[in-house]
């Protein structure tokens, strides 16, 4: 896949306008809880997604995947993060203790980097808000350290964000 493809949660296709897990009344068909009936069926129990649904397996293979937001805590805790042009694009460049790094791309227009987590919210007490968002990492390019990595953030499963696979352990 080519630099910045934006995919839905849960949702392995690209340039398609629908969201894979709606029926024709916007009801959710997957990833939906107990108590949550009435914006969705059928009940599953799923809020992870399952490696079917992972862009990250779909594009990469079996030995990848899209992190957990344990994962992602874990980036935010542990790397340092830089704004870094390269290769004609925007982006930050995240810096282990080991001294690996990676990078994010950047959005053009908003400045942002949004990544999926394989974590769909739950925990609220309003069930159409944890079946209608997933977990996400978002930083901010060229904004101050304290604003710029934010890992408590969330976005509806149909709008499009960046995936960043990690190696299956």
């Amino acid at each position: 896949t080519e630099l910045g493809t934006e995919y839905r949660w849960g949702d392995t296709r690209v340039n398609v306008s629908d969201y894979k897990w709606w029926d024709r009344d916007k009801k959710f068909t997957k990833y939906v809880l107990a108590g949550e009936e009435k914006y969705g069926s059928p009940v599953d129990n799923l809020s992870v997604l399952e490696a079917s649904d992972d862009a990250a397996v779909e594009l990469w293979g079996d030995n990848w995947r899209t992190p957990t937001m344990g994962e992602i805590k874990e980036l935010k805790e542990n790397c340092t993060v830089k704004d870094l042009f390269h290769g004609g694009f925007r982006g930050l460049l995240l810096t282990g203790p080991n001294g690996k790094s990676l990078f994010f791309l950047v959005d053009y227009n908003s400045q942002k980097a949004k990544y999926w987590s394989v974590n769909r919210r739950t925990g609220d007490s309003d069930p159409y808000v944890n079946i209608s968002f997933a977990h996400i990492m978002e930083m901010q390019y060229g904004t101050s350290a304290g604003k710029r990595f934010q890992i408590d953030q969330f976005a509806r499963r149909y709008q499009k964000s960046y995936i960043r696979p990690v190696k299956s352990k």
